[in-house]
């Protein structure tokens, strides 16, 4: 129960919980695809203030799905997830990555100590930054770990600085994302790879199916992103930025059938899974209003926990469509 009030009294001020919840929504009832880039920017930072708590709660330190094998566990699958970027660029000691919105710092973490290569993050969100430089340095990392606050769609970062540069699902929340490769390709030397995975909708996507379109919305509101871009968007923007594209795939499909991505979201994979299952998350949306009348969670946090309940069943109704992937991987190359 400790962790389940942690979690809900947010990284936002108390006062200010409901406040940002309803501007949240607003959002997308008012602007939707609509919206100019700087409300986009603020909605990003203002949604991550509020489920960042819940996000570790209910899934660790790394925020991101994972190929998943019939037997193994979820973080299993996560650090090999993690693992793939180091054996596909070559991260090693003595090379700088970078990598494009880098949350808590979970992947960081993981990369920065198993290949010793030095690792800087790019992250809007204050709090997040907070804690990724706090963990680094408790994990005796700093030396390999630099963070800097900036939108990763314009980083005050020089040209040709890094080997490597990787984004683990959370381009999917900028803009525009030709921006977000462009300034990839900036920043990278002359034969640097830049790798990662996207948020996209599938080829069976039909904008003429009710369905598909309602359940894209859905993934869309309750986790802070523009309109889905198709799979085919990426490869059409990594090459228009310059890159060679040495992969694109969705690497879903490598899922064990019996396994799928989004059966971690119905509480399958340990004991942190419990906090997923549809029947504790059915539990905690009636706990959570009680400690919010009870003022242990602030007012507002019901509305938090009712949004990410929207957002574990809309990733799940894309899964189970085959409409949605959360894992459409790339490797390319700047010449």
């Amino acid at each position: 129960m400790s962790d389940l009030i942690d979690a809900a009294r947010t990284a936002r001020p108390a006062e200010e919980v409901a406040k940002t919840v309803a501007s949240y929504r607003s959002h997308y009832q008012a602007l939707g695809a609509a919206a100019s880039r700087d409300s986009q920017v603020r909605n990003v930072v203002d949604f991550y203030d509020l489920v960042t708590n819940f996000y570790e709660y209910g899934w660790g330190q790394s925020f991101h799905f994972a190929v998943r094998r019939r037997g193994d566990t979820l973080q299993e699958a996560i650090d090999r997830q993690e693992d793939w970027i180091a054996v596909e660029t070559g991260m090693r000691a003595g090379i700088r990555a970078l990598d494009l919105g880098c949350g808590v710092g979970g992947p960081m973490r993981h990369l920065a100590r198993t290949t010793s290569a030095h690792i800087t993050g790019v992250n809007l969100n204050k709090t997040q930054l907070e804690r990724a430089r706090a963990r680094a340095a408790s994990a005796g990392l700093a030396s390999r770990i630099a963070l800097v606050e900036a939108d990763f769609s314009e980083m005050p970062l020089p040209n040709g600085t890094f080997d490597v540069v990787y984004a683990i699902e959370a381009t999917c929340h900028a803009p525009d994302l030709r921006n977000v490769f462009a300034e990839a390709f900036r920043v990278l030397k002359p034969g640097g790879r830049f790798v990662g995975y996207e948020w996209c909708t599938t080829p069976a996507f039909d904008v003429a199916n009710t369905a598909h379109v309602r359940a894209a919305r859905d993934i869309e509101e309750s986790n802070a992103l523009p309109p889905l871009r198709p799979t085919a968007f990426v490869d059409d923007a990594l090459r228009s930025c310059g890159f060679v594209l040495r992969e694109c795939r969705d690497a879903a499909a490598d899922c064990d059938p019996g396994t799928p991505w989004w059966r971690a979201l119905n509480g399958e994979g340990g004991w942190r899974a419990r906090a997923r299952a549809p029947w504790v998350r059915a539990l905690t949306s009636l706990l959570v209003p009680a400690l919010e009348w009870a003022r242990i969670a602030p007012r507002g946090a019901s509305e938090v926990s009712a949004l990410l309940n929207q957002a574990a069943d809309a990733a799940v109704v894309g899964g189970q469509l085959g409409i949605f992937t959360p894992m459409y991987r790339w490797s390319a190359v700047k010449p």
